[in-house]
C-alpha cells in the first residue's frame, strides 16, 4: 500500500511540473505598438506526441476585474489547431474581430492530449491538459501619454455625463456644453437628444482622441424653454467608440 502511494505521489508531481512547461513567446507580456493582426507564438517543452490539440483564446482585458476573469467573460477570438509540432504560430486572420487601436487584451493557449491503448480494441487511457500563463498586451494606435491635454474652457459649465444616471437636471440656456473623454483614436460619436415623447436629434460630431469639449446648438434644434406647470426636461445621449453609453439629463431655460 505504501509503495502504490508513492508511485501516485511522483506521477502526480511529474504530471504538475509538465504542466507548467507551455511558454507564450510572442506578444510578450506587456507588449505595446501591438499590430491590429498579431502574429502569437507558443512552445510546448518536453512532449513529442501526434495530434496536440492547442486552444488559443483572445480576450479583451478589464482592469476591474483582472486577467483570469477577463479571458473567460471577456472573448474576442478563440481557435482550436491540431498538430503534433510543440513549437506553433498563429497568425490572427484578417476575418476574426479587429482588434481596436490602443487597447489591452490577454491572451492564453491551453494544449491537450490523449493516450491510447496500443492493442486493438484502441480506446482512451489519459488525457493530459496543459494551460499557458496569461500573457497581456496592448495594440498600436496610441497617442503618447506626453500630447498635451487641452485646456478646459472657462467662459462655459461644460457639463460631463456619465455611465450611470441620476436624477439631477442641468439647466442651460441656448447650447449644451459636454466634457468627455475619449479613449480611442476616433473621429466621430454618436449622440442623440430626447424626452419621454420624441427623439429630437440623432446624429454624429467630431471627436478626438482624449478630452473633448463640445457644444450642440439648442436653438438650431428647436428646442423651446421649459414652462410651468410641466418643464421639458431632455435625456443627452452619447455612444463612445469603444460602445460605452453616456447620459446626463438638461432642461433648458
Amino acid at each position: 500500500m505504501k509503495s502504490g502511494f508513492v508511485i501516485l505521489f511522483f506521477l502526480c508531481l511529474f504530471t504538475h511540473s509538465r504542466g507548467q512547461n507551455l511558454y507564450l513567446l510572442s506578444p510578450v507580456d506587456d507588449a505595446t505598438h501591438v499590430q491590429p493582426y498579431p502574429i502569437f507564438t507558443w512552445r510546448l517543452n518536453g512532449l513529442s506526441q501526434p495530434d496536440i490539440s492547442y486552444t488559443i483564446k483572445i480576450a479583451e482585458y478589464n482592469s476591474g476585474i483582472g486577467e483570469h476573469a477577463s479571458i473567460n467573460t471577456n472573448p474576442v477570438y478563440s481557435k482550436t489547431i491540431i498538430s503534433s509540432n510543440p513549437f506553433q504560430v498563429f497568425y490572427y486572420p484578417t476575418v476574426a474581430p479587429v482588434l481596436s487601436d490602443c487597447e489591452e487584451y490577454v491572451w492564453q493557449v491551453i494544449a491537450s492530449y490523449t493516450t491510447y491503448t496500443t492493442q486493438e480494441p484502441i480506446s482512451p487511457i489519459n488525457t493530459y491538459t496543459y494551460s499557458s500563463p496569461i500573457s497581456r498586451f496592448m495594440t498600436s494606435g496610441c497617442i503618447p501619454s506626453e500630447a498635451p491635454t487641452p485646456p478646459e474652457p472657462t467662459s462655459k459649465l461644460y457639463i460631463e455625463p456619465k455611465k450611470q444616471t441620476d436624477n439631477f437636471v442641468h439647466l442651460v440656456s441656448d447650447s449644451l456644453y459636454i466634457k468627455y473623454n475619449e479613449s480611442y483614436n476616433n473621429t466621430q460619436a454618436a449622440y442623440k437628444i430626447y424626452n419621454s415623447d420624441t427623439v429630437i436629434v440623432n446624429s454624429h460630431i467630431p471627436v478626438s482622441y482624449g478630452l473633448n469639449y463640445l457644444a450642440i446648438d439648442l436653438e438650431g434644434l428647436g428646442l423651446q424653454p421649459s414652462s410651468a406647470p410641466a418643464p421639458s426636461i431632455y435625456m443627452f445621449e452619447l455612444k463612445t467608440a469603444k460602445g460605452d453609453i453616456l447620459r446626463t439629463k438638461f432642461e433648458k431655460q
